[in-house]
This record gives C-alpha cells, sequence and structure tokens, in this order.
C-alpha cells in the first residue's frame, strides 16, 4: 500500500480515542439499551409500559447485542475503501434516496440534495462560500417551514411538515454549517451553533437540535478547541432543553400529560426499547415486512404493526426497522454496513471539511439510535461518504 493510501486509511491519530466510531457508536447505544432497560424495571417508570407491553421478549436483547458486536468489528477492522469507488457510492445513495422518497412524494427532495452534495463537490475549496451557502439553506428552510406557523406550538402542522423535503433541508444544511463552522473557527464557530439551535426548537424536532449540538461538539473536540468539561457543561444544557421541549411537545399533542420533565428520556428510551422488542419478536428469525419499514421515513409502518391507537410514527431504536424488515440478518447487515462506513469516514488529515464531515455523520447516526435506520438515513450517509472520498482526491 502507498504511504499516501495508508494515511487515509490507517492514521487514527487524527481523533481522540473517545471519538472513534468503533468505540462511540456501538458504547452510545449499549447505554441506550441499559437505560432503556432501567425504565422497564424501575417503578417510577415501568408502570407506562405494563399495560401495552405486559411482557418483556428478552432475545431482544440478545439481538442487539449482537448488532453492536458486529458494529465493533467491523469498524475496527481495516477495509481499505478505494476512492474509484466514490461513484458506486453515489449511485447507490440516489437509488437509496429514491426509494425512500417514493412514500412520501419526496423526489424533490433526493434531486435537490444530489445536486446540492454534487456542488460540494465541485466548489469545496471555496470553504467561505460553502458555509455561506449552508447558513442560508438553513435559513430558507426554515422561514418556508414556518410560513404557516411556528410547528413548536402547533401538532398539526408538525405532523405535517415531518416527511417535507425542506425540513430534509434544513436538517442536512443546518448540521453541515454546526460542525463546518465550529471546526474551521473553533469556539468563535458557537455563534453559528446558537441560531441554527434557535431554529430547530421552533421547528419542534429534538432529533434535529440534538444533530446540529452534536455536531458542533465533535467538531469543536477534534479541533482540540472545546475540552471534555465544556463539552459536558453543553451536553447537559442539551439533555435540559430536550426534557423541557419533549415535555412541552407532549403536552400540546396529547392534551394530558403525567410524566414528569426529568423522567422524559427515561420514558422515551424505554418505550422505543419495548417498540424493538415487540418488533423483533414477531419479526424473527427471516422478517416480516421485507423493506416496507425501511422505505417509510414517517415510521407509521411500525405503528400499524404492534398497532398503535393513533397512526403516528413510531421510534423503535437504530436496528428497530431493518430488524422488522429483514429479522436477526438485517439487524447485523446493517450494523456491519454502519461499521464500514464510519470506519471510512475517518479523516485522513486536520482539513476542516474532513472533520465537518465525520462529524456531521456522527451525529446523524447518534439520533438515530432512538429513530431507527431507514433507506432515507442510508442515502443521507453515503452521500457524506461520497463527499469524504471526493475530498480526499482532491487534497
Amino acid at each position: 500500500m502507498k504511504e499516501s493510501e495508508q494515511k487515509t486509511f490507517e492514521d487514527l491519530s487524527i481523533l481522540p480515542w473517545f471519538l472513534n466510531s468503533y468505540l462511540l457508536i456501538p458504547a452510545s447505544y449499549l447505554t441506550y439499551l441499559v437505560v432503556g432497560l432501567l425504565a422497564r424495571f424501575l417503578p417510577l417508570t415501568s408502570k407506562y409500559f405494563s399495560k401495552t407491553f405486559p411482557e418483556f421478549w428478552l432475545p431482544s436483547i440478545a439481538i442487539c447485542l449482537i448488532a453492536i458486536f458486529a458494529m465493533y468489528i467491523a469498524g475496527r477492522s481495516f477495509f481499505l475503501l478505494k476512492r474509484e469507488f466514490r461513484w458506486i457510492i453515489l449511485s447507490f445513495s440516489v437509488l437509496f434516496g429514491f426509494l425512500g422518497s417514493l412514500s412520501v412524494s419526496g423526489l424533490l427532495a433526493v434531486i435537490v440534495q444530489v445536486g446540492v452534495v454534487l456542488v460540494v463537490a465541485k466548489f469545496w475549496r471555496y470553504e467561505r462560500s460553502i458555509l455561506c451557502g449552508a447558513l442560508i439553506g438553513s435559513i430558507i428552510c426554515f422561514l418556508l417551514l414556518n410560513s404557516g406557523g411556528i410547528p413548536l406550538l402547533n401538532p398539526e402542522l408538525r405532523a405535517a411538515i415531518s416527511s417535507s423535503p425542506l425540513r430534509a433541508g434544513f436538517q442536512v444544511s443546518s448540521i453541515f454549517a454546526a460542525a463546518y463552522s465550529s471546526s474551521k473557527y473553533g469556539k468563535r464557530g458557537f455563534l453559528f451553533l446558537l441560531p441554527l439551535s434557535a431554529m430547530a426548537i421552533l421547528l419542534g424536532y429534538k432529533g434535529n437540535l440534538a444533530s446540529i449540538v452534536i455536531a458542533s461538539l465533535i467538531a469543536s473536540m477534534i479541533s482540540a478547541d472545546v475540552g471534555i468539561g465544556e463539552a459536558f457543561s453543553i451536553s447537559s444544557t442539551l439533555i435540559i432543553v430536550i426534557l423541557l421541549m419533549g415535555t412541552f411537545i407532549a403536552k400540546l399533542s396529547y392534551g394530558s400529560w403525567t410524566i414528569p420533565s426529568s423522567y422524559y428520556l427515561l420514558y422515551r428510551t424505554g418505550l422505543s426499547l419495548h417498540v424493538f422488542q415487540e418488533l423483533a419478536r414477531v419479526s424473527f428469525p427471516l422478517g416480516l415486512t421485507y423493506g416496507l419499514a425501511m422505505l417509510d421515513p414517517t415510521k407509521k409502518v411500525i405503528a400499524k404493526v404492534i398497532e398503535t391507537p393513533r397512526e403516528v410514527g413510531i421510534t423503535a431504536t437504530l436496528i428497530g426497522p431493518a430488524t422488522l424488515d429483514f429479522g436477526l440478518l438485517g439487524a447485523i447487515s446493517l450494523s456491519v454496513l454502519l461499521g464500514i462506513f464510519m470506519r471510512a469516514m475517518h479523516p485522513s488529515e486536520r482539513s476542516s471539511i474532513q472533520v465537518a464531515l465525520y462529524s456531521a455523520s456522527i451525529a446523524r447516526i447518534m439520533t438515530l439510535l432512538d429513530i431507527g435506520v431507514g433507506f432515507v438515513d442510508l442515502s443521507y450517509l453515503l452521500f457524506l461518504l461520497y463527499l469524504t472520498l471526493e475530498v480526499r482526491k482532491r487534497s
């Protein structure tokens, strides 16, 4: 192997050890599962699940542990992803995006996303223009999404924009803007983080907010501009905001909400884990819906399977949709794919664009720990991988 290729694919010293994807993502998913299990057995929260899920299918935990181990092994192993593969990766990204858009008429979003990625790949050297474009894109999408009112204060509007191409546009552009500004400008990049976070809060989507903050934090820590103590303070603030935000949205959506804000994360992780164990039980070993769950970005297919009284999107942890579609094989295959993907995303040098792309991909997967991975999400992640390989080629 050439020296340049060895540096590109084998050098992990750029990242702090705890930000290596093969450790961070599996450890985060394992922590998520532990918190979800605590919600099952703690008297304060178990009462919320006892009626809907009177029994817990324990083999589902074994499926999660196998998936975590597969992700770790795939991410830890050396995998040479040649730069020449970037067009194949882009093709699969477009394919997954097209498939995921069929159920929500989001083809326009895929076309726009392809256009944005190709523009970034062509003009990434004009760094200020790229950042400016991401910020302008975030603002335009935000204003259009709020044209009918503030989604945070309007449950019907919030549900209506859940699968909107504009929401996807805001998410993609805002995460990249947060990561790139922090990577490029260090702590000064937090000046971009504050308005982006405020816009995410007004849209009423906790995942968007978490992705923006996590991407900014990871980029700042890789660039050594933010220490562990500062990151802990910002993360604690994020958790508090999500607790309050989640409780506020639940009260507006359901009319009455008796779960205290301090229990919200326990309840949320517990609910997602309980949904997953039910999906694992009915789909083991070979799957049940054979692609429908991963094709549906609204997660309403999951709601139909577990027969919820309301037609709403239901989260089922990272591997939930893949498990429902293809059983144990789906869970393992997705985990291996994510492990390989994240290993290939590791920056080969401390350049702002590479650090931003890596941080954005990590942040997105961190939020998918709760939501679950669909084809649209794979499309987005593969787009980031394509950009990473394209940037390396021109470095």
